[in-house]
């Protein structure tokens, strides 16, 4: 169908062939169904989706306050979906910079979540790695680090090796090292690049990107032979993927110069400038 063509489209991350797409599936639904079946509404919430993921932000919580308000009324204020509609909300409200709103719609969607599905299920996950999300951009690192901790331990309970784990790693050792624990941040950053390593390869841009941010974890440490180490690898990995002088390569050469300027060895560091 029109509808699974798009989301074809929107998985494999090409918003701009999505969208027209749930535009036309969405045309047709409300012929077929009415603007208010539970289905059409479903296709006017992904086509917000689509509208996020293309920038179109304003358009995008417009279409997400409609779907709220429409499951609101055929399903009950009380329905699991109310919740599901009020974290889309928040990401949308937290990417236009509302952040007051943002937490508002989130907190209340954690709360529905919590009693329709009860603690233990993955959707109070979702839930709380984008409360995390929104205060890490609020900078409040040690709230962020427990709700992604949170959802870290519930999703290590219920689905064990889960990908979102290696982000939820990654994350809370952000945190850590945006909170000067430098050393908890170095641990973390090596758990999640094992953990990157064994769900996605070694060669993802996800456990490169851990990699990156070890190194300057162990900058920070002094533990400058084991950084220089590390970036090394690292750069062989990302020629290998990206190409010599693509901009992930000349991150890593940039962390090289830290290392060896940290270390008092400004020849070494001069050769990477």
């Amino acid at each position: 169908s029109v509808n699974s063509l798009a989301a074809r489209y929107y998985t494999a991350d090409r918003p701009p062939d999505a969208e027209p797409l749930y535009r036309e599936a969405l045309a047709g639904y409300e012929r077929a169904r009415g603007a208010e079946h539970p289905r059409t509404i479903a296709v006017r919430e992904n086509l917000g989706g689509a509208l996020l993921s293309l920038g179109q932000h304003e358009a995008s919580e417009a279409l997400t306050r409609e779907v709220l308000a429409a499951r609101r009324r055929v399903l009950g204020d009380t329905h699991p979906d109310v919740a599901r509609t009020l974290l889309n909300l928040s990401v949308v409200q937290s990417r236009r910079g509302n952040l007051a709103d943002a937490r508002a719609s989130i907190d209340d969607a954690i709360a529905r979540t919590r009693v329709s599905f009860g603690e233990e299920h993955l959707q109070v996950a979702l839930c709380l790695r984008t409360s995390g999300d929104l205060h890490r951009k609020q900078q409040a690192w040690q709230a962020a680090h427990d709700d992604y901790r949170a959802a870290l331990e519930l999703r290590r309970r219920l689905r064990p090796d889960d990908g979102d784990a290696v982000f939820l790693l990654f994350h809370i050792a952000f945190c850590e090292a945006r909170a000067d624990r430098h050393a908890e941040a170095e641990r973390g950053y090596a758990e999640a690049i094992a953990a990157g390593e064994k769900v996605f390869g070694p060669d993802r841009s996800q456990t490169r990107s851990a990699m990156l941010q070890r190194v300057r974890s162990l900058t920070a440490l002094g533990r400058h032979d084991e950084a220089a180490s590390l970036a090394l690898d690292l750069l062989e990995r990302t020629k290998r993927d990206r190409g010599a002088d693509s901009e992930p390569v000349q991150r890593v050469r940039e962390a090289l110069v830290e290392v060896y300027e940290a270390a008092g060895r400004p020849d070494e560091a001069a050769k990477w400038k």
